[in-house]
Formats: structure tokens, sequence, C-alpha cells
């Protein structure tokens, strides 16, 4: 069986523009000194692991933690997404796979309760065989959830084709023996940086054929 796997934020839910708000409003009340993020300069930087960007961008993380930052983040994030409206295209290409018969599955490393409770107010449960988040911050990594779901459901990755929007999708998808990998530069990662990896890159899923 033909199975898609799917990345959630930035290729399902468009919440870039959310979560740079939400950067520079964080920089703002604790009065950081961090250099305003536009969304071209965001897309250019954002990478993994999200530490690594907080450093590209001048957070002094003696003064405030990543942790602080990641808490703070995570919190104002569940107060903001309710608003989020589904990537371009996103609607079209989910009912089409259904409809050829794809099993669909959303890959994400948010914890595994947020993400079921954002798939649900999404409205998008009933296009997904299986929803695989992060079960909490002990858990293991994004791949191991993959390769765990994998061999428990003796999922051929040739069968498979994974949708992402970041260089570390490839990386995952790569990691899971995934060679059919398209990126999606409407996310967290501008169309430059994606091409870098090689993978197959269209501005938005109204580009698939």
């Amino acid at each position: 069986m033909k199975t898609m796997i799917w990345d959630f934020n930035g290729t399902i839910i468009d919440d870039v523009q959310l979560c740079i708000d939400i950067e520079n409003q964080m920089v703002k009340d604790w009065n950081l000194q961090v250099p305003f993020i536009t969304k071209e300069i965001y897309q250019e930087n954002f990478c993994f692991p999200v530490i690594h960007y907080y450093q590209k961008m001048g957070y002094d993380l003696t003064k405030v933690s990543y942790e602080q930052i990641s808490y703070e983040f995570q919190k104002r994030f569940d107060q903001g997404y309710q608003q989020m409206d589904l990537c371009l295209g996103f609607q079209d290409r989910v009912k089409q796979f259904q409809k050829e018969g794809y099993r669909q599955v959303i890959l994400s490393a948010t914890q595994q309760s947020e993400l079921d409770k954002q798939v649900k107010h999404l409205n998008i449960d009933s296009f997904f065989e299986e929803v695989i988040g992060i079960q909490d911050n002990l858990a293991h990594s994004k791949v191991q959830r993959a390769v765990n779901w994998m061999e428990n459901n003796q999922i051929n990755p040739e069968d498979c084709t994974y949708l992402g929007d970041t260089d570390h999708d490839y990386e995952v998808a790569k990691a899971i023996g995934i060679d059919r990998i398209y990126l999606i530069a409407q996310g967290h990662q501008s169309a430059s940086v994606l091409e870098k990896t090689g993978a197959c890159v269209l501005k938005s899923l109204l580009e698939w054929h």
C-alpha cells in the first residue's frame, strides 16, 4: 500500500507568521538584544536543532535559557494556533491522495497530546490513519518514532513519499529509508535553503501533479 508521510508545522498548518510574531514579541517583552525578525530572515536562518537557530540569531542563552524560550514559545503558540489556516493546496492534495488510495500519516516533533488537539481542531483527523508526535520531553526523536511505527506496521520505505518544509524533514526521510521526498517552500525555510538538499522543491502544494 502506498503511504504519504506528512510533516505538520509549515506543511499542513500555515504557522510561520505566528512563529515570527511570537518570537518578536518575546524579544520585546524580555528586552533582549536581538534584531527584529522578518519572514525573509526567518526562512533563511531557521534550522534544527532549534537551539542552533536561536544561537545564529544572537540570543544570549546565558541570560535567557533555551528551556525558558521553548516553554514560553510553546505556551504562546498554544494560545494562537486556533487562528491558523491550512497551507495553500493542502486540502486539494490530501483529498487527492485519499482518492488515489494512499495511507496518510502525520509525523511531527510536536508533543503527542498537543498534536492530537491541533489536528482535531483543524478538522483534518479523518484523512489520517496515524498521527505520530513525540510522547514527552524524554521521548525518542522524531526519527525513532517513525522507525518504530514503520516496523510495527511493516511499512516498506520504498512505498512511501515524504512531504515536508525543512532540510530536517529531508534528513528524517533519508534516515528512515525514504527516497521520494518533496519539500514545500511555503513553510519554515526558503526555497534556496531547501534546494541545497537536492530534493524536489515545490513553491506550494498547488504545484503537485
